[in-house]
């Protein structure tokens, strides 16, 4: 699977196994925009083959849906009410209560980071969980 990063600028597609590990201030070529910004932030894209695979399913490995989670998609556990979402780089975790926990600020990383292992992976939609998904 290609995970491919965005010009914040242009939008022009760059494949990311191109680019080192550890790649940093990198600019768009086409018009001088970032593709990977000074802190090692990228935009991701996702193509509609993936999307439309992802659909197809009902519930999947963390690694399945990676790629979709890091563009920005929401995505939950089916046990779920709240769910998580990657913005700006930070993993933010809506809880069933409403309230927005940043995945480093977790108190137990240990049981947060578990649930990784599971296939029980999902995008979240309103339909899916009891609080509204942004």
């Amino acid at each position: 699977m290609k995970i491919i990063a965005v010009c914040w600028d242009c939008d022009k597609k760059y494949d990311t196994s191109k680019l080192p590990a550890d790649a940093t201030n990198i600019p768009c070529p086409e018009c001088g925009g970032i593709v990977v910004s000074n802190s090692g932030k990228m935009k991701f894209y996702i193509d509609d083959k993936q999307k439309s695979k992802i659909k197809e399913k009902i519930t999947m490995t963390f690694k399945e849906l990676f790629p979709t989670f890091i563009a920005g998609t929401p995505i939950k556990r089916k046990a779920w009410k709240g769910y998580w979402v990657y913005k700006y780089g930070r993993i933010e975790m809506h809880t069933k209560e409403g309230k927005v926990v940043d995945f480093l600020d977790t108190k137990d990383v240990l049981f947060t980071i578990s649930g990784i292992l599971e296939d029980d992976w999902e995008i979240a939609t309103n339909e899916n969980c009891e609080i509204e998904v942004k």
